[in-house]
């Protein structure tokens, strides 16, 4: 069996748990030893372009049945048609605020250089077809375009708790879609390290576009 010290033991638990907690899905929290993925999320990103460079990504998370019914059930009452207000900022601030320290487990490069995601705006929350949906914005402030300019934008847990993958159907989209800036490619099981489960397969979108 392979030796955990104290000091990563605790870690690791410690991140389960607050996945856990910022997930408000507590009847998922795992021990460490059985840290295979719990939650499952479909993405979908749109590139959106302001004066030939990127201004903005926005996310739609669609979050598994299993979890989906969790979430309904501790913050929502009742069956709405349309999610009050309140309710909307409850799970943000119990559900989603906290993935911050995880950067939203978003892994975005311009030009091979990192960029940390450290804000969101205009979160949103629904539930469609049994599933929940989150939608968020990611402000950008992208570099001097070069002659030629990759942005590579992934979404990857390395404690693999949640497996984010891009949707089959629209893993993205550009806009303005009318006179699009950019060109994307979408390349599914690009091979990731995780923290204890070795290599998995993550999905990434790769956008290219030129100095304006």
């Amino acid at each position: 069996m392979r030796t955990i010290y104290p000091c990563l033991a605790r870690r690791r638990a410690a991140a389960y748990l607050v996945r856990a907690a910022i997930l408000a899905a507590p009847v998922l929290a795992a021990s460490p030893a059985a840290a295979h993925p719990h939650v499952f999320i479909e993405n979908t990103v749109t590139l959106v372009m302001k004066d030939g460079a990127p201004d903005a990504l926005r996310f739609s998370w669609i979050f598994d049945e299993m979890f989906s019914a969790t979430l309904r059930s501790n913050f929502v009452k009742g069956k709405p048609d349309k999610l009050s207000k309140e309710t909307i900022a409850e799970i943000e601030k119990r559900a989603f605020a906290n993935l911050a320290q995880f950067g939203y487990f978003i892994d975005l490069k311009i030009n091979d250089a990192p960029v940390k995601v450290s804000t969101v705006t205009g979160f949103d929350v629904m539930f469609a077809n049994g599933r929940a949906v989150y939608q968020f914005v990611v402000p950008l402030q992208a570099p001097t375009p070069q002659a030629k300019n990759t942005i590579q934008i992934a979404v990857f847990d390395p404690e693999y708790y949640i497996d984010y993958r891009f949707a089959a159907a629209r893993p993205y989209g550009i806009e303005p879609a009318d006179k699009p800036v950019a060109e994307c490619s979408f390349t599914r099981d690009v091979p990731r390290q995780t923290e204890s489960w070795g290599v998995v397969g993550a999905d990434v979108v790769t956008c290219t576009y030129p100095a304006k």
